[in-house]
């Protein structure tokens, strides 16, 4: 019995040993295992005794496997075929048809066929998948003389397309609401109050290869403080990504947009002659946003929109948000939101400013079924 299990072991040993990928590197050091993918000359490796390794090219001595490649080339082609390492110590794919095809030495990017079937689902994602970003939830109670109580949700999410390391990416998904519902009621008497402001918006840009991209945007206000029953904003323009570093992202954007706004007199008093409660307009618009890590422990994304109005001179708004995430586990995270509509002509007795700070839990999300989705 146990020299069955003996021969068992070694043949399952055997078999596992001959489809695995083997790496030996220059030092001296063999590693068994599968690789991940090839990008900028590197190998991410997945090794049996060290787990997931990024060899570059010209630490390595020799590589051994029998896992098919696909390799992204430019101009959205791939070929097919064996991945190599070349005397001349530089990665090199053998095309498996047709037969005679040159090696490929110059390319975006290889990996096996089973993984790069994953990647290529990301490219045609579905509009609620691939997102990535964080939300914050906080709700607060007051009892006694007086009885307050206030929800406050905000969403910062972005999704690229492409997904796929090595690929330029083509597209990107920019996703940002606000919520405020708040009310408040003395006991002493019958006075009520309400501040409820509901904004969402969605930005979509086009990447070129400099760094520049074109943009067209849409979004909605509801803003109660300052009169505003619905406002909606339609535009588009030209933007730069003008910093990009591991650890923070900085574009800058410009445009033009067309405004109608539906506004609403919740004041005791009437409006000045000739005030409209439906206005239309053309604006402007300047903005930039950040996303930066600060440290291991504290992420900050950052945006502001400016409008000044080109049919009514003079006058002018912006929005401006800053999220602080605080990660606490792998999702779950403390974050602090501070939102600001400004509005340089309300109507009267209302509001220019409607400032937002908030804290409480947030919710990081990654990945092919978006957490997003808990707040539509």
């Amino acid at each position: 019995m146990r020299e069955c299990i003996f021969f068992l072991m070694l043949f399952f040993g055997w078999a596992i040993s001959v489809h695995a990928d083997v790496l030996r590197l220059k030092n001296g050091d063999v590693l068994n295992g599968t690789w991940e993918r090839v990008v900028g000359g590197s190998l991410l490796f997945k090794s049996d005794v060290v787990g997931e390794i990024t060899v570059d090219v010209s630490k390595i001595e020799s590589f051994e496997t029998t896992t098919p490649a696909v390799v992204l080339l430019p101009k959205d082609s791939t070929v097919q075929g064996t991945l190599e390492v070349t005397p001349q110590g530089k990665w090199q794919v053998v095309p498996s048809t047709p037969a005679g095809a040159q090696p490929v030495e110059h390319f975006l990017a290889a990996y096996p066929e089973k993984n790069f079937a994953k990647l290529q689902k990301t490219i045609h994602a579905k509009p609620w998948q691939e997102w990535t970003g964080m939300t914050n939830l906080g709700y607060s109670l007051i009892t006694g003389d007086t009885q307050a109580r206030s929800l406050t949700a905000n969403i910062n999410a972005t999704r690229l397309q492409p997904k796929i390391p090595g690929l330029p990416v083509k597209w990107r998904s920019n996703f940002s609401l606000t919520a405020l519902f708040s009310h408040a009621k003395s006991s002493s008497s019958s006075a009520e109050i309400t501040s409820n402001t509901f904004s969402s918006g969605l930005r979509q840009d086009r990447l070129f290869e400099n760094k520049n991209f074109l943009f067209a945007i849409a979004q909605y206000d509801y803003i109660q403080p300052q009169g505003i029953k619905l406002r909606q904003t339609y535009g588009g323009g030209f933007g730069r990504d003008i910093l990009h570093r591991p650890k923070i992202d900085v574009s800058v954007l410009g445009g033009l947009t067309y405004v109608r706004t539906n506004l609403e007199n919740t004041s005791a008093f009437p409006l000045p002659p000739g005030t409209s409660l439906l206005q239309n307009s053309a604006e402007a618009l300047v903005g930039d946003k950040i996303t930066a890590k600060v440290t291991k422990w504290v992420n900050v994304i950052h945006a502001i929109s400016f409008y000044p109005n080109l049919t009514r001179t003079g006058e002018y708004r912006f929005d401006t948000s800053t999220a602080l995430a605080v990660p606490l586990t792998q999702r779950l995270s403390f974050s602090v939101s501070f939102v600001d509509f400004y509005l340089s002509n309300p109507l009267p007795n209302n509001h220019k400013n409607n400032a937002t700070l908030s804290t409480g839990l947030g919710i990081r999300f990654w990945g092919r079924q978006s957490a997003v989705l808990l707040y539509f």
